[in-house]
């Protein structure tokens, strides 16, 4: 691998790993929005949900996660999203998700967790 670092490897490795899923959506031929997801025992995690600023408030999140919730009909979904961010809570209350409680990272940012479980 010349010319490439080694922390940049060490991500690689750790992504590799995880073997995440992606979902995402295009809009005028560029990506906008997407999910990522990770294969947990007896769950899926929600590891990110990104959307491009310009099309905030656009419904994008809400179709990603509608998608997610059918592709996965009997699987549990969990996700960790800063308390502070109120428009991320709503949107996974909406849809079904119940909040687990908080926590606060390192750095001292309050993280709620909220789950979706499913029969």
């Amino acid at each position: 691998m010349s010319g490439i670092s080694l922390p940049c490897c060490a991500v690689v490795d750790g992504f590799k790993r995880r073997n995440p899923s992606f979902f995402g959506i295009r809009r005028e031929a560029e990506l906008r929005a997407v999910i990522e997801l990770e294969q947990q025992p007896g769950a899926i995690l929600i590891a990110s949900l990104v959307v491009d600023p310009d099309y905030f408030r656009q419904g994008l999140a809400c179709l990603l996660l509608e998608h997610v919730i059918s592709v996965f009909p009997d699987r549990a979904l969990r996700v960790e999203t800063a308390t502070a961010n109120l428009p991320a809570r709503a949107l996974y209350v909406s849809l079904g998700f119940v909040e687990r409680g908080e926590y606060s990272k390192t750095d001292g940012l309050r993280m709620s967790r909220l789950e979706m479980k499913r029969t």
